[in-house]
């Protein structure tokens, strides 16, 4: 694994809020990440089907709040948002959280986020 650090991120992170019934997104901004994204091919039983993959490493040991459904935007950006399409109708290089690793130990600590 390479510790190219290429590109800065906003990862809007949501919490369901029991008392106001309603998700709440709040944002960090992470700058110095390692971005790698593009065009993927999945297999399926109906054929093969094309979409976009992203992979961001995000450095060192703190931890970082991300889930299944988080967005990740690529640049530093400040809007608040009730909902995820608020970020991906308005940023192209923007993408759902679909999987999160903590790989913490070793020697280049930090937490894996795919998603497409």
């Amino acid at each position: 694994m390479s510790g190219v650090r290429n590109a800065d991120v906003t990862l809007y992170h949501h919490t369901w809020d029991a008392v106001q019934h309603k998700d709440v997104w709040t944002r960090t901004q992470h700058c110095g990440v390692s971005w790698h994204g593009g065009r993927a091919v999945t297999p399926g039983t109906s054929g093969d089907t094309a979409a976009d993959s992203y992979v961001v490493r995000i450095y060192g040991r703190a931890e970082v709040a991300a889930v299944p459904g988080d967005i990740v935007v690529k640049g530093l950006v400040a809007d608040d948002i009730t909902g995820a399409s608020q970020l991906t109708q308005k940023y192209a290089e923007s993408w759902r959280v679909t999987s999160v690793r903590d790989n913490r130990r070793g020697g280049l600590p930090h937490w894996r986020i795919e998603g497409a």
